[in-house]
């Protein structure tokens, strides 16, 4: 998450980041848990766009400051 909010828009496949945030998980298990939790990341402010080709799965995660009322 912080990664996203850092550089605001992000164009990435998986396998990309989980090398280069050195994750230690697998790009297969990294998309499904994106997947899964995509309604929780757009409460926090992160939207999530999927574009399938034929030969990758490219994600396009954008933030978006969530306003805040307080009176």
């Amino acid at each position: 998450m912080r990664y996203v909010i850092k550089k605001k828009e992000v164009i990435f496949t998986p396998a990309e980041i989980v090398a280069e945030l050195s994750l230690l998980i697998t790009p297969s298990r990294f998309g499904r848990l994106l997947n899964s939790n995509i309604k929780r990341l757009e409460q926090e402010g992160i939207y999530i766009e999927l574009n399938r080709t034929a030969t990758s799965r490219n994600y396009k995660a954008k933030f978006i400051e969530p306003l805040s009322f307080e009176e």
